[in-house]
């Protein structure tokens, strides 16, 4: 549940008080505690250990997740690319990954 402090909305940051790329992937407010579902990629974390990330207030909440409608059944990012075939049950019919792009 959020805070009055960061009902508004926050920002997330690493130890050190960077920013750190989220996104909102589900919400509830207007009735109840209000609370953010969010997701982000926790990087360099040691492996017998933890990392410890801090919610900051901002005037509005992360980015939502962007999604978009398709009758075929894939996922796609900048690296990666996989296809299923829903008559064969979800298997795979193709996977490509791509090569990272130069700065």
């Amino acid at each position: 549940a959020l805070d009055d402090a960061l009902s508004p909305g926050f920002t997330l940051t690493d130890e050190a008080g960077k920013g750190v790329p989220c996104q909102t992937i589900g919400r509830a407010g207007n009735t109840g505690d209000p609370w953010v579902e969010m997701a982000f990629l926790a990087t360099e974390v040691p492996s017998l250990g933890y990392r410890t990330y801090y919610l900051r207030p901002a005037q509005q909440l992360p980015p939502e997740a962007q999604t978009e409608e398709s009758d075929e059944p894939a996922i796609e990012n900048e690296y990666v690319s996989v296809h299923a075939d829903a008559a064969a049950g979800g298997g795979l019919t193709s996977t490509r990954t791509r090569p990272p792009v130069a700065d």
